[in-house]
């Protein structure tokens, strides 16, 4: 797989884990994320999950070495543009509430 199409997956895997997540209402991170762990927060664990039965995923996480897009950073990062979009819609949406 191409490192830029790999990239795109994981990148893909975890703004779709983010989108449940955030749907549900659902914390993102555990106590404990460490590999030996046996239940390492809700964004890991779905991840994991969606890398199980998404063939390309889980190739892509394969390769993935430093550029995993698990990092709580990112996390935020993806969490804060669907906040950024959800804020843009209400001011669309108000816009056009004013205009009637």
């Amino acid at each position: 797989m191409q490192p830029k199409k790999a990239y795109f997956t994981r990148l893909n895997g975890s703004i779709d884990t983010a989108r449940l997540l955030l749907n549900q209402g659902l914390a993102f991170r555990g106590h404990d994320e460490s590999k030996e762990s046996y239940n390492k927060g809700n964004f890991l664990e779905v991840y994991d999950c969606l890398a199980e039965h998404d063939p390309e995923l889980r190739k892509a996480v394969g390769t993935a070495g430093n550029s995993s897009m698990l990092a709580p950073e990112i996390q935020r990062d993806i969490v804060q543009c669907f906040a950024n979009e959800v804020i843009q819609s209400l001011k669309n949406l108000g816009m056009m509430c004013f205009a009637c």
